[in-house]
């Protein structure tokens, strides 16, 4: 006898719960890339604006 899950509808799909996982994992995935643009837009540096702006003419090298 084949292994199966036993389901209460008889007719279901039973591509319906792989489905619904690959769907759900799909989502998870882009709510994580949601929060990782989240915090590369708000990753600010922590020095101070007006005293890096001083130093922005100075030639680097």
């Amino acid at each position: 006898m084949a292994d199966f899950e036993v389901d209460s509808n008889v007719n279901e799909d039973r591509n319906r719960e792989k489905q619904l996982d690959d769907s759900f994992d799909a989502w998870y995935e882009n709510i994580g890339d949601q929060v990782k643009r989240k915090f590369d837009l708000t990753n600010v540096p922590q020095a101070n604006v007006f005293d890096s702006a001083v130093h922005l003419d100075e030639d680097p090298s």
